[in-house]
């Protein structure tokens, strides 16, 4: 049965207590497989079986909960769980932040090698200055 296959990315688990709730643009990533009306109607089952329940956040983020292993039906929503959607998302966010200030980093010192190579003294400094300011900002030292 396919309600069984959306379920199963909930028994996937790395934390017990924040997995069972998935945005619902990273469940629609998740099953790739099913297009979004499949997947709604998969959903909606689920819902009728009182195994999910999709909510909106008070941003206006569509977020499902899935019962927990073990749990015949999943519990009301609570505050703690749209918190651990918030912070869900802000990890994402200062992940990709980082991420991103971690290729700057790199790209700079390439720049500056190259600056050196060539004989442009200050240009070179300079993206080494801009270097050191991104991972001063990351907290990361190279």
């Amino acid at each position: 049965m396919q309600t069984g296959s959306l379920l199963n990315i909930t028994r996937n688990v790395e934390c017990e207590t924040t997995d069972h709730i998935i945005p619902w643009n990273v469940l629609k990533t998740r099953c790739k497989r099913f297009d979004e009306e499949t997947l709604e109607v998969l959903l909606a089952t689920l819902q009728k079986q009182g195994k999910a329940v999709l909510f909106v956040t008070s941003e206006g983020e569509k977020v499902v909960k899935f019962a927990r292993k073990g749990e015949q039906k999943v519990t009301p929503v609570s505050e703690n769980d749209v918190d651990i959607v918030r912070l869900r998302k802000t990890v994402a966010s200062l992940t990709l932040q980082v991420n991103k200030l971690s290729n700057e980093v790199e790209s700079c010192r390439l720049q500056a090698a190259g600056f050196a190579k060539e004989g442009s003294r200050s240009k070179a400094l300079k993206l080494l200055r801009r270097k050191e300011l991104r991972q001063r900002t990351t907290g990361t030292t190279q």
